[in-house]
């Protein structure tokens, strides 16, 4: 039994959901340290 190729369009889709995936995980630690510093800073009472 063979084992067929992927298509290259289905190549590209995985490729792409695989990168947006390790996107959104790399931005979501900068964001997380960006909402903690601005809810420190909101929190604060102004003097």
């Amino acid at each position: 039994m063979k084992h067929r190729r992927q298509s290259p369009a289905a190549r590209v889709g995985l490729l792409a959901f695989r990168a947006a995936r390790l996107g959104l995980l790399l931005g979501a630690i900068p964001a997380s340290v960006v909402l903690a510093v601005y809810l420190c800073i909101a929190g604060t009472p102004a003097p």
